[in-house]
């Protein structure tokens, strides 16, 4: 029972850890004349930013951040990653929303995760929303949608370990 809780523990710091520390700071309205890239593109850098976070490649989630929330990435944070971590996203779905220069990226579906000898399955949907900004003619993750942008935020899930075992 407490390397279940420890494996939640884990994963729950893995998945949040980077999104946390991305959110908040100053909006950076950038008035880059460059064309706003594809949605494709959007949905490629949102795409890149998850896996970062999820493999705690803290590096690429700045490369992939805009410049006002580069600074709130604390490199120092990331959580340490066992060897046999494993992240299956088969029945998930990235779905990208473009508003001229912004963007909002939703996660749907289940995410299984396989650490330490042990899985269990996490709703995408609890991980929130990405905003994506358009700078220097890229996208750029910036952070969470505004309020008026997301629903309410969601309270820590149950364990699911727990109710498999039960």
């Amino acid at each position: 029972m407490h390397k279940t809780k420890k494996l939640t523990l884990l994963a729950l710091m893995l998945m949040i850890a980077l999104v946390v520390a991305a959110c908040g700071g100053d909006d950076d309205d950038d008035d880059s004349e460059a064309s706003i890239p594809d949605a494709a593109a959007a949905e490629q850098v949102a795409l890149d930013y998850l896996t970062a976070e999820f493999s705690a490649d803290v590096e690429q989630a700045i490369e992939l951040s805009c410049v006002a929330e580069r600074g709130e990435i604390d490199a120092d944070a990331a959580p340490e990653i066992p060897d046999d971590f494993e992240l299956n996203t088969d029945d998930t779905e990235l779905t990208v929303e473009i508003d001229g220069e912004e963007a909002v990226a939703s996660l749907t579906g289940t995410i299984v995760i396989t650490a330490e000898g042990q899985s269990f399955e996490q709703n995408a949907e609890d991980l929130g929303q990405l905003r994506l900004v358009v700078e220097d003619g890229e996208w750029k993750v910036c952070g969470e949608p505004d309020a008026g942008g997301v629903g309410e935020e969601t309270p820590e899930p149950d364990d699911p370990l727990e109710t498999e075992e039960s």
